[in-house]
């Protein structure tokens, strides 16, 4: 029953402040209707706020913060980025520098100790460069993966907490509690978000959300492998089946905004969500594949 504790704590704190800030916060970090986007009213995006504040609350209060100093600094800023450019549209190249200095501080924890990379049953051995820049791409994409997939009512915060369950499910099985209490933390958070997120949402999550889940899943090799006591291997298999669908869609847009000659880091309409809803006409048949998409990762990562 103790694994419930942090579920329950970041559930209650999240649909708490989620209350509060929509109270005070209904004229200002406003989402507005858009060519490209599917909502056609303002809708406040003020969910974000209370994920990552119900989340990082929750790290203090189970006494984790100490071991995961390196997490909390990068989270840390990520949310703040987010949140600003919420307030205020941030220029990609200045939000692709913080990104890599946060990744810097990252490495700098742990890159004096990982020596190879084991994929399935095979080790993969790269030189301190190689190890660094496959990282850079890894840690990129995957951070900004999830803010690209958020783009209806539940889909990113459905999509996490499938990625989040999974991710507690792997914790459990290997007794590697630091990693099962933080993903406990996450799964609390993202349920009390989804309470006011779900189709019609009286909130988004916004950059701030989006950008700190995309850290988190970012980071999850790297908080299984500090919890299971380290070690020169870094294991990836669960955590690339598991954000194989993030991969897939990012890959995807990135090239073929490339093909076409256009600024990749720019918004557009392209992503599987979107031409799956454009096809369909419906939100439930939209959301539906994606998520079975999501559990097969997600079994696969756990077997």
């Amino acid at each position: 029953m103790l694994i419930l504790a942090p579920f329950t704590l970041a559930l209650a704190f999240t649909v708490w402040f989620s209350v509060f800030l929509m109270k005070v916060g209904s004229d200002w970090l406003m989402d507005l209707p858009a060519e490209r986007k599917i909502h056609d009213r303002p809708v406040p995006r003020t969910g974000g706020l209370a994920i990552g504040t119900a989340f990082f609350l929750s790290i203090f209060i189970f006494d984790l913060a100490a071991q995961l100093w390196w997490y909390l600094v990068g989270g840390a800023i990520i949310f703040l980025l987010g949140a600003l450019d919420d307030r205020r549209s941030i220029r990609w190249p200045v939000k692709l520098i913080l990104q890599l200095i946060v990744s810097f501080i990252i490495i700098f924890r742990f890159f004096d100790k990982i020596e190879s990379v084991l994929f399935f049953n095979t080790v993969l051995n790269f030189s301190t460069i190689g190890l660094i820049a496959v990282f850079l791409i890894w840690f990129v994409g995957i951070l900004n993966a999830v803010n690209l997939i958020d783009g209806m009512d539940g889909l990113a915060g459905g999509f996490m907490v499938l990625m989040t369950v999974f991710s507690v499910i792997i914790g459990i099985l290997n007794e590697a509690n630091l990693f099962l209490t933080l993903n406990m933390s996450l799964l609390g958070a993202l349920t009390g978000f989804l309470f006011f997120n779900r189709k019609p949402a009286r909130y988004f999550m916004g950059d701030s959300g989006s950008l700190l889940l995309g850290y988190h899943v970012a980071c999850l090799p790297l908080l299984y492998y500090q919890s299971m006591n380290g070690g020169a291997f870094l294991q990836i298999t669960p955590f690339l089946i598991l954000s194989s669908f993030l991969i897939m869609d990012t890959t995807r847009v990135f090239f073929s905004r490339v093909m076409r000659k256009q600024n990749p880091m720019n918004a557009d309409t392209i992503h599987l969500h979107h031409l799956v809803l454009k096809e369909t006409k419906s939100y439930v048949g939209t959301l539906i594949p994606i998520f079975v998409v999501t559990l097969i990762t997600g079994i696969g990562a756990v077997l």
